[in-house]
């Protein structure tokens, strides 16, 4: 047998096919019959089930996981929710204080915030679990004292009336977080009361250690101003030149500004037209007394007051709808000039706009607007609006014109852009002067400094009491000197000038030194050392010592700064203790 094919027949010698189709007259592969609809709703069934599968498949672990928790066993959820209501308790009874020392929220310098919630949770847990958290009558006696709380930086008002302001709004406390809250924090001040520790010391010391800050000098001070020893800076003095290049990056900058036209409805103006009857004023009472309400009762400051009567507040409320309706009728006028003002949009001739301005009865105004509060475009006496328009972007040219806005005032505007201005410098030739009277402060350093130290040299050798002497004589009048005298801590630390104008400080004083015989005055850094371009400095001795009483100081109030003292080390051992007992759970 061999592999090799048989040789086949020609074609012309095949038998032909039954029912054959020629070549080029039929496809090459069958048609397909058509999917019936049972069919169809199995594959598209069958689509759906695997990318659901396959779609769910990578974020199928991440629905099941827990959720993570901190400081051991708190929620992440938990920790969120103690920040949202001590931020709100920061912004509403705490907006003027200062961001690194907030009273309510964890300071800004924490490095994980929420870690840090997460720790007082678990540190309340902790208090909770010795019957520490207060509730029923003692947590309704916490929260009254704490809504009856005066409200700094405002006269006769409460943390109730500033929570009342914000219901309602995005800074809303429910009552519920604020007791959790309070509850949360006397469980872990008590927490620290129960477990603070401190070490036992002689008590002889406290008398010693808590007079140290008893001590005090009364200081006789005297500012030098150089006024006087100013020399003359012509304007073309060399280093006026080299002192603008300096300065020009901090003290004469110009922001990026925009020229506009401001056609405007004068809404007080309309208002005063406006006539309200006393239906009107009634209906519009009935509608906001919550801007009316009356005092709240100081025997119970939790409960709700009540409304001014409307005769009491007729005059407020007659004010406030003539104002309602003045700005109503100016945005009337702005949006029908708004109408006849679109055909003037890119209109080069800015005569044309201002015409168009005063047929339509509206005002007019010039404004060159700088860019210094982003979103915000401050037109003088007229108020601020916002920037809705984008005049600061390049999208626009000269000739746009803005829609309808309303003001901080309540007046309407339509503003024309006309020229923008690129940031950029104030020329020296509009700064000379300013730039030359630098100049001159920085060359009277030296002479004020020289001049300051034959004072005290001087003075000096007359003993104690020399410096108030001369400050009251004509000598020291073209210093316009000036004597304050104040108490000092003796381990006060004073700043003395340096020699060069913009130098760094020279070592300091103690003022428990002068008084020694030896250096009775010293010419010390005055605050500010500045006065504009005008240097200052001044000349201090001591007047009299008050060295602090060391009878009863452990026992008496002083003996604060002892415990102070101590506070740290018993804070460490406190901690220790904490961290031990949140490990152990």
């Amino acid at each position: 047998m061999t592999d090799s094919p048989k040789p086949t027949a020609k074609p012309d010698d095949l038998p032909p096919v039954k029912d054959a189709i020629p070549d080029g007259k039929g496809d090459s592969m069958p048609q397909a019959k058509p999917l019936t609809f049972g069919q169809q709703l199995f594959i598209w069934t069958m689509i759906v089930i695997v990318g659901v599968l396959f779609g769910m498949g990578a974020t199928f672990p991440f629905l099941t996981a827990p959720e993570p928790k901190l400081a051991g066993n708190v929620s992440q959820t938990e920790a969120i929710q103690r920040m949202q209501t001590a931020e709100r308790l920061e912004r509403v009874l705490n907006a003027n204080g200062h961001p690194y020392y907030p009273k309510f929220a964890q300071p800004r310098w924490q490095e994980n915030g929420l870690e840090a919630y997460a720790s007082d949770i678990r540190l309340s847990q902790v208090a909770q679990g010795r019957n520490l958290m207060p509730q029923g009558k003692a947590l309704d006696l916490l929260e009254r004292e704490f809504l009856a709380t005066p409200l700094e930086g405002s006269a006769g008002r409460t943390y109730l009336d500033a929570l009342r302001e914000h219901e309602g709004g995005v800074d809303q406390i429910n009552r519920q977080d604020l007791r959790r809250f309070l509850a949360e924090r006397a469980a872990r001040d008590g927490l620290y009361v129960r477990s603070a520790i401190a070490p036992a010391v002689p008590r002889a010391m406290a008398a010693d250690m808590a007079s140290v800050r008893g001590d005090r000098a009364e200081l006789v001070e005297v500012v030098l101003d150089a006024t006087h020893l100013l020399p003359e800076v012509k304007l073309d003095d060399p280093k006026v030149a080299t002192a603008y290049e300096r300065l020009r990056g901090t003290r004469f900058t110009r922001p990026a500004s925009v020229a506009v036209a401001v056609a405007w409805a004068d809404s007080t103006e309309l208002a005063a037209a406006e006539t309200v009857s006393d239906e009107d004023a009634k209906a519009w009472y009935g509608a906001h007394t919550d801007r009316f309400m009356g005092e709240a009762d100081p025997k119970d400051p939790s409960k709700k007051p009540e409304p001014k009567p409307f005769e009491q507040v007729k005059a407020e409320v007659v004010k406030a709808l003539q104002n309602e309706r003045g700005s109503a009728a100016a945005q009337r006028l702005t949006d029908a000039f708004n109408l006849e003002a679109e055909i003037l949009e890119g209109e080069r001739d800015p005569a044309k706009f201002r015409a168009a301005a005063a047929t339509a009865k509206l005002k007019l105004a010039e404004q060159v607007i700088e860019d210094r509060t982003p979103g915000t475009l401050d037109l003088g006496a007229l108020g601020t609006v916002k920037d809705v328009a984008r005049l600061f972007g390049k999208e626009h040219e000269p000739g746009f014109i803005s829609p309808p806005l309303p003001t901080s005032v309540g007046h309407w505007v339509m503003l024309r852009l006309e020229k923008r201005n690129e940031a950029g410098f104030q020329e020296l030739d509009a700064v000379r002067p300013q730039v030359a009277a630098y100049v001159a402060g920085r060359r009277a350093w030296k002479p004020l400094l020289e001049q300051a130290n034959l004072l005290r040299d001087k003075l000096g050798a007359n003993g104690s009491g020399a410096l108030a002497a001369w400050a009251a004589s004509d000598e020291a009048k073209p210093w316009k000197a000036s004597v304050t005298t104040k108490p000092q801590p003796l381990i006060t630390s004073l700043k003395t000038p340096s020699a060069e104008a913009d130098g760094i400080a020279g070592d300091p004083v103690v003022v428990a030194s002068l008084a020694v015989t030896a250096s009775p005055l010293a010419v010390i850094q005055a605050e500010p050392a500045w006065e504009g371009d005008v240097p200052r400095i001044r000349l201090v001795q001591v007047a009299e010592l008050k060295p602090g009483s060391r009878e009863g100081l452990a026992e008496g109030p002083l003996a604060e700064a002892y415990r102070n003292a101590l506070r740290r080390f018993g804070l460490v051992l406190f901690d220790r203790e904490l961290q031990a007992q949140v490990e152990g759970k």
